[in-house]
């Protein structure tokens, strides 16, 4: 606390400075850093002696929110005004002097504008001068703009630097900024003159570009009507800029669905997108309004239009989420959530803390009364440090979440609230790849490519849409070939042998030094293969296109199917037709040659796999039969044996590989020694068209390193889960746990009323936090009021005022009575008003003089409107408070009055 000297000032906090003039330099040197609203205002004065040295000279400042700087004048003003706040001296024969004085003082106000900070000088007694510094340092004279600038950026702090949302320190003093509707009125012209200027003030972490009805401007001016519930005047105030601006009819629109006025909101969200189709907060405006009516699908529809209008907004994607639960679509909600863009979190920017001298917080006159500082006072226990260090529920991560983080948060809670923690993991499994299947799934990936390299098998035919290149330090460009010179290739001699090689068995593994192919993953060595190709009538091509082809499917739960490397002939042909040189051809021939014979050995196995297992040839003619291109699939045709029988197999599958490839725009790219173009290979075919390819013989089905990939193909539908999402799921976990700690032992003490909680205020308060993350006020209200019969606690007396001023609780429909019945309300009118009462003392207490905007304020405005003005004026009578503190309270109510607000005149 301050020393005992006489160049304090009696009501106000403030830091004396260990040099003159060091917070003013200091504020200097932050001007660059300032962003978006910058700092609270700042007032340093300078103070002189006016006993014994004349020449000693203090500097001391404190913080303001709420000053009035619409002109030069007001701002001296209140400087003036804190010469009479100053310590007095009581002399001989009871004389009042003051033996220190104020010399000067400079008052600083941040123009978020322009970046810049006013200033104003006034010197005691003298003259005013006021002028700016710039981030640079140079010094200019204000204009007119400047000042009504200035004016709407200390109002907006006081609006949206809110006490109850954290933004709180020392040396910090809150007065009411409009205390009339005069100076309201001048506010509000003021405000519509630079309103559509508000986008260069920057937005809320929520939103990464600011427009005309997404910034901070915006926000403070909804903030300010909605907490004192002024609808009329927030829509009269928007109204003129919707015109000049569309955009802003939404917030028109907001007002008007608060004030029950829907027809004519609809009427101007409907001009507005006439005029601005694609923009998101109209989508987002109307798909709530929807939702509230019960048309959950046309409100889906809105959501995901404006998801696309705004893929970068976190509220567009959140707005979809939500939209997906109240359709009970929560698997798409956790997908979508999973989708959302997450934002840094940007705080309110605070002033630098310097090292000072001493400090002076005085006890201020209106609260200096010991029943009201009891009622007040919150001094931890010597044991409670020691306690809380170690207590689990202070260290839960959840608590310091902010931004996009805390609502995604929110929003798995609500998930949470209505399906319980284990549908919530099955929802979390289904919509996304676990640890455990993904891990064996990727290991299993790369066995079954050591296998195929090991034993290489047919491979999928490459369709038209694959281009080959050389692989050479070089690349070269496919040489297409005219249809003359391709018509005169196929008929050579050359191409029919070729295909004639081609034909007797695909190619084996290809492991040339110059035609190391790659695939998608980069494992080099990867077999290159052929497919088959088989001859077909035209009669059976006319009989194909009639029965269409058919979609591959996966091997499932132990279903065998056949199925044989692609070797559709036209594809192929194709492929060769685009002007494949002599010498590859030639190539091609000795290599098919060469390969004969291990190719023969490879078909001697596949037929000994399938003596040895009958059940699967006898599964694998029905699936040929079920996909023969004869018109009569009941007649029994003989079977060739041996390499015919080979051909023909392969004939019927290539119908349906060959669909499947052709729809594939990757080019395959291979060489043959130094040909400029080399045949088709499969080998970069990407990973996963390879997995999904099904085993090629019985042999293969039955190898667990084959198919156990295959029918683990479900993995591959989910989606992995971000990396902030899933540390969300565990953040939730711990809060669960711990809940569940707390509920434990309060079953335990109402077993046995002999026990009590050894819990501190510190845990009190955050079980009560707790709770009501957990969507469970019933809870939180328990907590607050256990927090509050240990000591006086701000955080617990808050949350019982929010409780009794809940609109979702007040309008629940269990509590709402049957006709002709008498409403027993839960909300409990004194308990809200001891809430107040306690609030608004500690409040007066630490310098937050601020009657509106105020959280106190706004929930007794809910409760005037709600119960009127008259129950709560008699309701205040009865608690039979002290005067100080009865007109503390009736600053509430003449507010009320003076504004005309709902609830007054009754």
């Amino acid at each position: 606390m301050a020393e005992n000297n006489n160049d304090t000032l009696i009501d106000i906090p403030e830091y004396f400075e260990a040099h003159l003039g060091e917070c003013l330099e200091s504020r200097r040197e932050e001007l660059p850093s300032f962003r978006e609203l910058g700092p609270p205002d700042i007032c340093h004065l300078t103070k002189r002696s006016n006993v014994g040295n004349k020449d000693k000279r203090v500097g001391s400042y404190h913080h303001v929110l709420g000053i009035d700087a619409s002109s030069s004048a007001s701002i001296a003003a209140y400087i003036t005004t804190l010469q009479n706040n100053m310590a007095k001296t009581v002399g001989f024969f009871g004389n009042v002097s003051h033996s220190w004085t104020i010399q000067s003082g400079i008052f600083c106000c941040y123009n978020a504008f322009t970046h810049e900070d006013v200033r104003v000088q006034v010197n005691i007694p003298g003259s005013v001068d006021a002028y700016i510094v710039t981030a640079s340092g140079e010094r200019k004279d204000p204009t007119e703009q400047t000042w009504k600038e200035c004016s709407i950026s200390a109002m907006l702090r006081a609006i949206l630097y809110k006490e109850s949302e954290g933004y709180d320190f020392n040396a910090l003093r809150r007065i009411t900024p409009l205390p009339n509707p005069k100076s309201e009125a001048q506010f509000l012209e003021n405000a519509q003159e630079l309103f559509l200027k508000g986008w260069i003030l920057g937005s809320s972490s929520e939103v990464q570009t600011a427009t005309f009805s997404q910034n901070f401007f915006a926000e403070a001016m909804v903030e300010y009507f909605m907490s004192a519930r002024r609808f009329s005047s927030m829509a009269k105030f928007f109204a003129p800029l919707a015109k000049i601006e569309p955009e802003v009819g939404v917030l028109e629109a907001e007002a008007l669905f608060k004030k029950d006025e829907e027809v004519k909101a609809i009427q101007v969200l409907n001009e507005v997108w006439k005029k601005r189709q694609l923009c998101f907060p109209i989508l987002q405006t109307q798909s709530k309004f929807l939702t509230n009516k019960g048309y959950y699908d046309e409100a889906l529809t809105l959501a995901q239009h404006g998801v696309r209008c705004a893929s970068s907004e976190f509220n567009a994607w959140l707005n979809l989420t939500d939209a997906y639960m109240e359709s009970d679509n929560l698997k798409e909600a956790l997908l979508t959530l999973n989708s959302c863009p997450m934002f840094t979190y940007t705080p309110k920017e605070m002033p630098r803390t310097l090292m000072f001298e001493r400090q002076n917080f005085p006890v201020p006159e209106i609260v200096d009364d010991p029943k009201i500082l009891d009622l007040v006072a919150s001094e931890e226990e010597p044991d409670e440090k020691e306690v809380n260090d170690k207590s689990p529920y202070l260290r839960l991560p959840a608590s310091g979440l902010k931004g996009t983080f805390s609502k995604a948060y929110s929003t798995l809670a609500t998930i949470l609230d209505d399906i319980g923690w284990d549908s919530l993991l099955s929802l979390r499994s289904e919509a996304f790849v676990m640890e455990d299947e993904y891990k064996p799934t990727t290991n299993s990936i790369s066995e079954s490519y050591n296998e195929q390299v090991e034993e290489p098998e047919a491979a999928v035919e490459p369709s038209e849409g694959f281009v080959e290149k050389k692989k050479s330090t070089e690349a070269k460009p496919f040489p297409y070939i005219k249809d003359e010179e391709s018509k005169a290739v196929i008929d050579s001699e050359e191409f029919a042998e070729t295909k004639k090689s081609v034909d007797a068995k695909p190619f084996p593994e290809i492991k040339d030094e110059e035609s190391d192919v790659r695939d998608d993953f980069g494992n080099s060595d990867v077999q290159n293969e052929w497919g088959e190709l088989s001859q077909r009538s035209d009669e059976d091509r006319d009989r194909e296109e009639s029965k269409g082809h058919e979609t591959d499917t996966l091997p499932i739960d132990g279903e065998k199917e056949q199925k044989e490397p692609d070797g559709n002939k036209e594809s192929e042909q194709d492929s060769v037709t685009n002007g494949v040189p002599k010498s590859a051809k030639k190539k091609n021939k000795k290599k098919g040659k060469k390969n004969k014979n291990a190719n023969q050995e490879e078909i001697e196995v596949e037929k000994s796999a399938k003596t040895q297992d009958k059940d699967a040839v006898e599964d694998l003619n029905e699936n040929l039969e079920e996909i023969n291109l004869d018109s009569e699939p009941d007649a029994q045709e003989p079977q060739p044996s041996g390499e015919e029988s080979k051909d023909n197999e392969l004939a019927e599958v290539d119908e349906r590989e060959s669909d499947r490839e052709q729809t594939k725009e990757q080019g395959l790219k291979d060489s043959m020694n130094e040909d400029p173009v080399a045949p088709l290979s499969p080998s970069n075919v990407d990973a996963q068209t390879q997995l999904e390819r099904p085993p090629t013989s019985a042999a293969q089905m039955q190898d667990p390193a084959v198919a156990g990939p295959l029918r683990s193909n479900n993995s591959e539908q989910k989606r992995l889960c971000e990396r902030w999402l899933d540390n969300l799921f565990m953040v939730l976990y711990e809060d669960l746990r711990a809940f569940t700690m707390y509920r434990t032992d309060v079953q335990r003490f109402d077993a046995n009323q002999d026990l009590t909680f050894r819990y501190t205020l510190a845990e009190w308060e955050s079980i009560g936090n707790l709770a009501l993350r957990l969507k469970n006020k019933a809870e939180a209200y328990k907590a607050f009021k256990w927090a509050l019969g240990r000591r006086f606690s701000y955080r617990a007396w808050l949350g019982i005022l929010e409780y009794h001023c809940d609109e979702e609780i007040h309008n629940r429909p269990d509590i709402i009575p049957p006709p002709g019945e008498i409403r027993k309300d839960t909300h409990d009118l004194k308990e809200a008003l001891e809430a107040a009462v306690a609030l608004t003392c500690w409040e007066a207490r630490w310098y937050k003089e601020m009657t509106f905007p105020n959280v106190v304020c706004t929930h007794v405005i809910w409760l005037i409107c709600r119960h009127g003005l008259s129950k709560v004026r008699n309701a205040l009578i009865s608690l039979g408070l002290p005067t100080n503190v009865d007109r503390l309270m009736a600053r509430y109510l003449d507010y009320a009055v003076q504004f005309e607000l709902e609830g007054t005149e009754r």
